[in-house]
């Protein structure tokens, strides 16, 4: 064991070991910074995770996992090897916070690729990752009988299955909510959606569905008095791929007079903004309406920092350094939020020009692979 104190800028520590023996540096995560090692010992961890995970501390396969993605957007090491990782955690890994460190980052390579051609790849990659987990889910079971970290691990799995199209989260989706319009017009009223899978199969209802199940859950978003619900739904009718109901949304979220609580506003346009389909309809609504948006909703800046997360191209920054240049005095307590999300575009940027084929060509392997 060795301590690194506040006045020392780096440390240098010799560690011997046999050729095939690993070692692992922040036991358990007692501290809060990443770990890298050279492609040797990256190597050897991964061996003994695809033979005998257990060895290693659970939170030390998570840190891992963590590490190694983000080591891989700072180009330290290469994406190949983090995709490699990709069967000890679909056959292996059955732990939370492992699986929670990867598919958190995930998040990222959805966000870069929703709108690329590789984008299928993607989703094919995601239903055979997550699909042993998926299995192993009991929709029927009380979740009482489960504990907080499954319960959390089945809701990634659930909302990381509808969102790739996974065929059964659809079916599924699609079984639930037609009972509850049965039971609702024979006068219960109670959603037959399981509550912990509501989120994403509202979404994957409203994103597969029609204008009779959109009004349906508008109904239910204006009659509901309960907030956690009130979110749901709306995250829910956010996922429409119908640019007239996004437009629609965006516009009522704004009117004072409509439906849609002032409170709840902020969370339309984030959620509206989330969608691939609709997150240039929520910028081209600051551009054109700032001013308005800003002094009626608080917190907009959440809205302004999600348009980053998704924004990858040369076009896109530019429109973000115009809409700077014209608002850039009235931005008031969302000029931080602005800037920051200028920088992050112009990372995204070049990280597309980096890894997009490189990624792209390791999902057509992996997917290609799969389907033997």
């Amino acid at each position: 064991m060795f301590w690194i104190s506040k006045s020392d800028e780096t440390v240098e520590v010799k560690i011997t070991s046999e050729e095939y023996d690993w070692f692992v540096v922040n036991v358990n995560s007692t501290g809060y910074y990443r770990v890298n090692y050279d492609m040797r010992n990256w190597q050897l961890l991964a061996n003994q995770l695809k033979s005998n995970p257990s060895v290693i501390a659970v939170l030390n396969r998570a840190q891992i996992l963590d590490d190694c993605y983000s080591l891989a957007k700072s180009l330290m090491i290469p994406y190949a090897f983090v995709f490699s990782l990709t069967e000890y955690v679909r056959k292996i890994e059955n732990q939370f916070s492992p699986w929670q460190a990867f598919l958190n980052a995930l998040q990222h390579l959805f966000n870069m690729l929703q709108l690329t051609p590789s984008y299928t790849y993607f989703q094919s990659y995601v239903r055979r990752l997550i699909q042993k987990q998926y299995q192993r889910i009991n929709f029927e079971l009380d979740d009482s009988f489960n504990t907080f970290q499954e319960s959390l691990h089945n809701q990634a799995i659930v909302s990381w299955a509808c969102s790739s199209n996974h065929g059964d989260c659809i079916r599924k989706s699609q079984k639930y909510f037609q009972k509850w319009m049965e039971d609702d017009s024979s006068g219960s009223k109670m959603s037959s959606v399981p509550v912990n899978f509501r989120k994403p199969m509202y979404c994957s209802i409203i994103e597969n569905g029609g204008k009779t199940e959109w009004d349906f859950l508008w109904k239910k978003y204006v009659d509901s008095d309960t907030p956690t619900e009130t979110k749901t739904l709306i995250q829910g009718l956010a996922c429409s791929k119908d640019l007239i109901i996004l437009n629609k949304l965006l516009e009522l979220a704004l009117n004072p007079d409509s439906e849609i609580r002032q409170q709840d506003g902020v969370l339309v346009l984030k959620e509206v903004a989330i969608n691939p389909l609709g997150k240039d309809l929520v910028f081209n609504l600051l551009q054109t309406n700032w001013t308005r948006v800003q002094n009626y909703l608080s917190n907009v800046d959440i809205v302004v920092g999600v348009i980053g997360d998704q924004y990858n191209t040369v076009e896109q920054l530019h429109q973000l350094l115009r809409f700077k240049a014209k608002y850039g005095s009235d931005f008031g307590p969302s000029q931080r939020s602005v800037y920051q999300t200028i920088e992050k575009v112009k990372s995204n940027i070049q990280w597309m020009s980096i890894n997009y084929k490189s990624i792209s060509n390791l999902l057509k392997e992996y997917v290609n692979y799969g389907s033997r």
